[in-house]
Formats: C-alpha cells, sequence, structure tokens
C-alpha cells in the first residue's frame, strides 16, 4: 500500500517543477496498478522529472537510465533511488549508507530468488 500512495505523491509534487508536464496523480496510480509495462515508464518519467527538479535547484544528476533498468530487474531499488534523490534535493537528512545497504541486500534477495528458481 506505500508503494500506491508514493506514487501519488511523487506525481503530484512533480507537478510543482516548471520544467516537467503536469500528470494526473490519480490517473498515473491506476495505470501503474493495472498495466504491468506502464509502471517502468511511470519510473522512467518520474526519474526525468526529478531530474529537472534537481537542475532547478542546482543539484543535477542522472538517475533516469538506472531507473528504467531496474524497473525490470528489482523495482524497488528504482523507487528507493528517486526518493533518495528527492531527499537530496529537498535536503532531508539523507543515510546514504543505510539506502545502499538496503538496495545491496535487496538485490541480493532478488540473485538467491532468481537461483532458488533456475535450481528448481
Amino acid at each position: 500500500i506505500w508503494q500506491l500512495v508514493w506514487i501519488y505523491h511523487v506525481t503530484k509534487n512533480l507537478n510543482n517543477v516548471a520544467a516537467v508536464e503536469e500528470r494526473r496523480p490519480a490517473r498515473e496510480l491506476l495505470l501503474s496498478m493495472f498495466l504491468v509495462l506502464y509502471y517502468p515508464y511511470w519510473l522512467y518519467k518520474t526519474a526525468e522529472g526529478v531530474e529537472d527538479y534537481g537542475k532547478e535547484k542546482d543539484k543535477a544528476f542522472k538517475i533516469d537510465v538506472l531507473c528504467i533498468a531496474f524497473s525490470f530487474v528489482c523495482p524497488l531499488f528504482a523507487t528507493v533511488l528517486i526518493q533518495n534523490k528527492i531527499n537530496v534535493i529537498v535536503g532531508k537528512p539523507v543515510f546514504e549508507e543505510l539506502v545502499t545497504l538496503l538496495c545491496v541486500l535487496n538485490i541480493a534477495n532478488w540473485v538467491i530468488l532468481l537461483i532458488w528458481i533456475f535450481i528448481q
């Protein structure tokens, strides 16, 4: 449920960025829920919006390619990456080591799951 709330609020808040095209949060949420390939597209467009927001605040970085790559392998990593960059831009305390550790552990879980599937 947290993921769904997060999609809605991030979309709504990115509408306040001048360089980002306006999207309707409820529509984006429903499309992400019911269309399998729309969620990776949403992650990509959101990462682009966060990049534009970073440029406005003089904190430029590039995460859209990483997000689209991880959206198919491990979507949680892409969401953590986007939220981390939003936190960096707005100046909230960022726990880089914790985020990195959680991402590594999540990737390790996916690798173990894939190995287990292939062994079966």
